[in-house]
């Protein structure tokens, strides 16, 4: 059985190089260097990530707002209100299931279309140049503990 002082454990990073604050000072970041190059469009960083996803699923089926919601990180009030912002822009449409009333999908306009095509530049951008000086290896390793991480953070809420 190892000494004590010899079972190597993880370094404890001061309080400002935690995950958690690392993740969130990386997460801010990302967010408002996506909103400066966005504004030009009229759109947020939320309101082009909705058009965009909305765009990627509907290729296979129309996405729910509860989908929708998971996948941005809000509520139902939440995804209500940003809909309602971009159903009256003109971005968005509501279709309600005849079959469950309370079964709502959302569909991108032609406007809404157009936006998801032209902030995708702009969210390639930004991630190439998250991504400067790793190689390929180092951007799956980080793909993959990223996406782990995000598993054990779901997991805190429960």
């Amino acid at each position: 059985m190892p000494n004590v002082d010899e079972v190597e454990h993880p370094p404890v990073p001061d309080e400002d190089d935690s995950i958690a604050a690392l993740v969130f000072h990386v997460a801010r970041d990302v967010r408002v260097a996506l909103e400066r190059k966005l504004s030009s469009h009229g759109i947020t960083a939320q309101q082009a990530t909705l058009a965009r996803l909305v765009r990627a699923w509907a290729r296979k089926k129309k996405p729910s707002q509860f989908q929708i919601a998971a996948r941005l990180g809000t509520d139902g009030a939440g995804i209500t209100r940003l809909i309602d912002r971009l159903e009256a822009k003109g971005v968005v449409v509501r279709h309600v299931d005849s079959g469950d009333r309370r079964s709502i999908s959302i569909e991108l306009t032609a406007t809404g279309l157009a936006i998801a095509k032209k902030a995708a530049p702009t969210f390639q951008s930004v991630n190439r140049q998250l991504l400067e000086g790793f190689t390929e290896r180092e951007v799956a390793q980080l793909t993959d503990m990223l996406r782990r991480l995000g598993d054990n953070a779901r997991s805190l809420s429960r």
